[in-house]
């Protein structure tokens, strides 16, 4: 079976349309080909497709292409949301936010991040205009918790990867600025096991690659999607996804199996876990039902099995407790 059975995600990792884009589609749960590019040498088959040229650029198994990224966000939940990103009672808001964030805010963000590009102002000047952005975020998780509620939601998953961007610029200034909220947002946004699934790294894809996926498991999709349903209207439900690479990987089922510090917080979260068996070459994102299952025994993106737990580190640099399933 080709991978054209399956939506092909056209996706650069550091890329903030891009990660939200993967972020919605790992909450859902849905498996797609992920082809890694490099913007400097973007491939003929992505510009044939979108000749625009921006990620993310996802190509449906019927040929429907879409290539925005909110667009691909709302697909995915459309067809399973299983944390409620689309509450209905926040929606508006959600998209208002999100509107001024891809609009007012991106615009200053590029400018502080590139100023050397544009020499009308500082660096000094386009971060103050981005802080007009940033303190809006800030009243809002205080007040709320997250920026459109009290649950993440929509807005968290596609803005706080420009907000960590724009963090990024100058750690420093930001671990002092006062936005103590958005501070610990962020900083809890990047530990998420979510996020650091969505981050793994792939190797570039190119058009010679063996582009393919084994047979998928009928019944191991019938199980996950059952689980996913009666798991439904639990409090504070994991992400779900398998977002397969470019190359040969097998989905399947798997029971109940304890890994290192599963318990450490109090539930056990490799609770019915929908694990990708990688062989060598191949690349997957590995993603579990119940929060998100440690690494600690499958197979890495590259076939090796991890040795031991990885080193978080935060935004600054600095070493970090484990990470933890967004809430």
């Amino acid at each position: 079976m080709t991978d054209s059975s399956y939506p092909i995600l056209y996706s650069f990792r550091r890329c903030p349309y891009a990660m939200r884009a993967r972020l919605a589609i790992a909450a859902a749960g849905i498996c797609v080909a992920l082809r890694e590019i490099e913007l400097r040498a973007k491939p003929a088959a992505m510009l044939a497709v979108s000749p625009k040229g921006t990620v993310p650029v996802l190509v449906l198994a019927n040929g429907q292409v879409i290539d925005e990224s909110l667009d691909i966000m709302v697909w995915a939940l459309t067809r399973h949301d299983p944390q409620d990103w689309l509450n209905v009672s926040s929606r508006a808001d959600a998209d208002r936010l999100i509107a001024v964030n891809d609009s007012q805010f991106k615009y200053w963000l590029d400018r502080y991040k590139y100023a050397d590009r544009y020499p009308e102002h500082s660096a000094e000047h386009y971060r103050e205009q981005g802080e007009l952005f940033l303190a809006d975020l800030e009243q809002r998780l205080q007040r709320n918790g997250c920026f459109c509620g009290r649950r993440f939601g929509l807005a968290d998953a596609a803005i706080l990867p420009f907000v960590r961007q724009f963090a990024a610029v100058d750690a420093a200034w930001f671990a002092l600025a006062p936005y103590p909220a958005l501070r610990a947002a962020l900083q809890h946004f990047v530990e998420s096991e979510l996020f650091g699934k969505i981050m793994a790294q792939y190797p570039v894809w190119q058009a010679t690659d063996p582009a393919s996926f084994s047979a998928p498991n009928p019944a191991g999709a019938a199980y996950v999607e059952n689980l996913q349903k009666s798991r439904r209207h639990q409090p504070e439900p994991g992400p779900s996804a398998i977002a397969a690479g470019n190359k040969t990987a097998v989905a399947t089922p798997n029971r109940a199996v304890g890994y290192p510090g599963d318990d450490r917080r109090g539930h056990r979260r490799h609770l019915g876990v929908f694990r990708a068996v990688c062989h060598p070459a191949d690349s997957a994102i590995d993603l579990g039902l119940q929060g998100l299952a440690r690494l600690a025994h499958c197979p890495t993106p590259t076939g090796r099995a991890n040795p031991g737990r990885r080193v978080h580190r935060g935004i600054d640099g600095t070493r970090r407790k484990p990470s933890r399933p967004l809430t």
